[in-house]
């Protein structure tokens, strides 16, 4: 928190005025309330729940994103507590909300197609990097119980991961990559190492936007 003294907070929490959420309220013209919370897990999210419902900002013309799970995995979680505690959310949200649209947002891929964390990205479009099936492992398991669990509490589930692992990783060109290095001197305008670039968080942004579209005109959201 003493490095971006900036930042507004939700409750405690610092919320990046670049994230998603952020890119979304300027895509879409519309109030974004962001109630993440750094490190999180499924289960903190829960009670973030609660605390945005006690707030109002929750009701039947909103739109209720979900992303949590690969802090879970980091904390060894069993993926079975992580589906349930997602479909908790879901109905937490339905049980005041009936009317609102819920929807699990994937997350960026940062390991590529096979399994490679660039971690070191200091020379133009020559990412760099080790296999890293730790991180690989875990971003499957987030990306299945994410699915697992939007199946369950039928609701749409956004799988960003599919759309950026090819392209898009740590491990892309300079120009398409979403995920920063560790090491990074060359991936534009991100904030920390190992998290979303400015156009990584734009394009989480464009997938949620294009979501509220389809709901406008299905008449689910207005």
């Amino acid at each position: 928190p003493q490095n971006y003294p900036t930042y507004p907070r939700t409750e405690g929490c610092l919320t990046a005025p670049d994230a998603w959420p952020a890119q979304l309220g300027a895509i879409t013209r519309r109030p974004v309330q962001n109630w993440a919370c750094n490190a999180h897990t499924t289960g903190r999210m829960l009670g973030r729940i609660d605390r945005a419902i006690a707030s109002g900002h929750i009701n039947d013309t909103s739109l209720v994103i979900l992303a949590a799970g690969m802090n879970d995995k980091r904390q060894e979680v069993p993926d079975v507590e992580v589906v349930a505690n997602l479909v908790s959310a879901v109905e937490k949200v339905r049980a005041v909300a009936p009317g609102a649209q819920i929807a699990i947002l994937g997350r960026l891929a940062t390991t590529n197609a096979e399994g490679r964390f660039c971690d070191r990205n200091t020379v133009p479009d020559q990412p760099t990097g080790a296999i890293d099936r730790k991180t690989a492992a875990f971003e499957a398991a987030t990306q299945n119980n994410q699915r697992a669990a939007a199946a369950q509490a039928d609701v749409q589930f956004i799988d960003i991961r599919s759309m950026t692992i090819e392209a898009n990783s740590s491990c892309g060109l300079d120009a398409d990559r979403f995920i920063s290095g560790v090491t990074d001197t060359t991936t534009p305008d991100y904030n920390m190492p190992a998290h979303p670039s400015l156009a990584g968080s734009r394009f989480l942004a464009q997938q949620v936007s294009a979501v509220i579209v389809a709901a406008a005109v299905t008449g689910l959201l207005p």
